[in-house]
């Protein structure tokens, strides 16, 4: 057996010996993604104080269009993910939030979570993942407004926002909410320089994350997105740029430090750094998502993804409501494929 398949059969029967054990009365494995973007993953024209949001600059389409292409490929749940930037909140209180209710209503047989993938300060991306409420808005809102490091369009940045002690008060704010949130390490190893010389997010911030806020932080992408960047339009392996080595899976670009048949490192090696956290004791699972932001046949910009459920799912055994699939993902009663 390779040992890229060794590593895959690992990661289902961890999880699945996990999720078995619990009570599946009326609960069913729902299929999800945990990480999408829409054109409200906006860049900022800073000509302008505070900045204008550009509409669309980093990913293209809309939170219906996701939600009607994440059902055409058999998805039960999503997350909406755009990413902070400067002023972001508003934007995402003002704009998205009303867009995923009207997405709501036009796809109701999909539960639409509301979330980010925000800027954790001093790390990489981490997608959160809010429960549903009346408040939830409200809720995103002060989180993304105080704990996002790419939030303030001062320049230069505070170096305050993209602290180690700014990210321990984000997370020390998260577990205090009265309804806990989600959140998970996106494409932990994109930065890392070689095997085991990782880059943004460091084994023992992701340890120490999960000590500060062990009901929150729960996990991290082993598959991660853009899964579709070595692809051309027509399927065709796409070409490397005149100099440099052609992209890797998941947009990893360095081939010192590419994933592992589509998995990041940190969950591909076997005895590696989650057969760790696992051994530790902790609970701590993983998710494969699309990142999606531009499909990769997509005729007006190059993109390098496959639409939310097209390639990677993550299951869960829920029952279908926000508040049991929430609780599944929490408590490890998934499978990523």
């Amino acid at each position: 057996m390779s040992r890229r398949h060794l590593a895959w059969s690992l990661v289902v029967v961890a999880a699945l010996s996990t999720a078995l054990c619990a009570p599946t009365t009326d609960r069913a494995w729902l299929p999800g993604d945990s990480h999408i973007h829409s054109h409200w993953s906006a860049g900022a024209d800073r000509r302008r104080t505070p900045p204008t949001p550009i509409k669309g600059q980093d990913a293209l389409y809309s939170t219906p269009r996701n939600a009607v292409m994440a059902r055409q490929f058999g998805l039960r749940w999503m997350v909406t993910t755009d990413h902070g930037g400067p002023d972001h909140a508003k934007l995402n209180f003002m704009q998205a939030h009303r867009e995923l209710t009207l997405s709501r209503e036009l796809v109701p047989d999909l539960l639409q979570f509301y979330g980010m993938e925000l800027n954790m300060p001093g790390m990489d991306h981490h997608t959160l993942i809010i429960p549903n409420a009346d408040d939830e808005a409200t809720v995103l809102r002060e989180i993304e407004s105080r704990f996002d490091a790419n939030q303030d369009w001062a320049l230069p940045p505070d170096p305050g926002r993209r602290s180690a002690e700014a990210r321990r008060r984000a997370l020390a704010h998260l577990q205090s909410l009265e309804r806990l949130p989600v959140l998970f390490a996106n494409h932990p190893s994109r930065s890392a320089t070689g095997i085991g010389k990782y880059g943004l997010d460091e084994p023992w911030e992701i340890r120490e994350n999960n000590d500060l806020a062990s009901d929150v932080y729960r996990g991290m992408e082993g598959a991660p997105g853009h899964q579709a960047s070595t692809l051309s339009a027509d399927g065709s392996r796409r070409p490397g740029p005149p100099r440099g080595p052609p992209p890797g899976r998941g947009a990893y670009r360095n081939p010192n430090a590419p994933t592992f048949g589509g998995f990041d490192q940190m969950t591909a090696k076997v005895g590696g750094f989650w057969d760790s956290l696992l051994g530790e004791g902790r609970r701590f699972w993983v998710v494969a998502s699309s990142d999606s932001h531009v499909h990769y046949t997509d005729p007006v910009r190059r993109g390098s993804d496959f639409w939310p459920g097209e390639f990677h799912k993550t299951y869960v055994l829920a029952r279908p409501t926000y508040d049991d699939v929430l609780d599944g993902l929490r408590q490890g009663r998934v499978f990523a494929a």
